[in-house]
């Protein structure tokens, strides 16, 4: 008689897709192994910048947390709350408390940028509490417009840190969050004068309609019964003219040529086009 067995195989546990109590998007977050997409985005930039400046000696991880503490402190006094504070700069609350204690000497430079680029709210968008509904005019408009451009619902979703079928919703929305419609804000002024690669998107856009960013006049995005002039739309070679533009005035200043393409949203490749290395020192 042959007795057979079964052996069986403990499975690996799946790895988690979100992490309790945390929030997405953070250093803190990502480097649990969240997959969230907003997660993943975040740590692949900051494995980039960990390369890039370890190779040109120049990485510190830690900031120190004086000037952070102080930075908080003086946004409290003005009525900024620490949960409006928390939002707007994309961080746990948690964190926010643990830098305002006397004891906490250093914290993540990546966090502390974070928090020093957060201003006492002087306008309607930043004056709303960043989990409060807001309407999405302006949100709306800036991704139609940067479809329009060039740049795919996947680009711009890594960039935002959020999935290509949330961009999509974002495209058609009548409120957004006040925290999206900044984020959405502060990518649509960085790559509103730079040319997507992607002739497919701006297809779509054409489509459907959409204009490009210099169809719309300064102020009017958020305006509700503003209209584009779609007869402002610039040509490629107007386009291509600008960031070229732009891209040597980042060099001349000592930008090295990874940061100088990441800051305009174009590849390494499509910056040497623009400015070959034989112009720059």
């Amino acid at each position: 008689m042959t007795t057979s067995t079964t052996r069986t195989t403990a499975k690996a546990p799946p790895r988690r897709t979100y992490t309790r109590g945390r929030r997405h998007g953070t250093v803190s977050c990502a480097s649990t192994g969240c997959r969230d997409p907003r997660c993943r985005t975040t740590i692949n930039r900051y494995d980039k910048e960990r390369r890039v400046r370890s190779e040109q000696g120049t990485w510190q991880p830690f900031a120190d947390a004086g000037p952070v503490r102080a930075h908080i402190n003086t946004l409290l006094d003005t009525g900024t709350s620490l949960r409006a504070i928390a939002d707007l700069a994309g961080v746990q609350r948690e964190t926010l408390r643990r830098v305002l204690r006397p004891d906490t000497a250093r914290l993540y430079r990546v966090t502390a940028e974070r928090l020093l680029a957060v201003t006492a709210p002087t306008d309607p968008l930043t004056a709303a509490r960043a989990e409060t509904d807001v309407d999405a005019t302006g949100t709306r408009r800036r991704i139609q417009a940067l479809i329009a451009l060039g740049w795919t619902r996947r680009a711009l979703a890594e960039h935002l840190g959020r999935t290509p079928a949330q961009v999509g919703i974002l495209t058609r929305a009548r409120l957004v969050h006040a925290r999206t419609a900044t984020d959405v804000r502060t990518l649509y002024d960085r790559l509103s004068m730079t040319s997507g690669p992607h002739d497919q998107a701006r297809a779509e856009a054409a489509a459907r309609g959409w204009t490009p960013p210099l169809a719309w006049d300064e102020g009017t995005l958020d305006d509700p019964t503003a209209e584009p002039d779609p007869g402002a739309t610039p040509t490629p070679a107007k386009r291509a003219a600008h960031t070229a533009h732009e891209a040597r005035h980042l060099l001349a200043a000592g930008t090295s040529r990874h940061e100088t393409a990441e800051r305009l949203g174009i590849g390494l490749a499509h910056l040497r086009k623009l400015v070959p290395t034989s112009e720059t020192p």
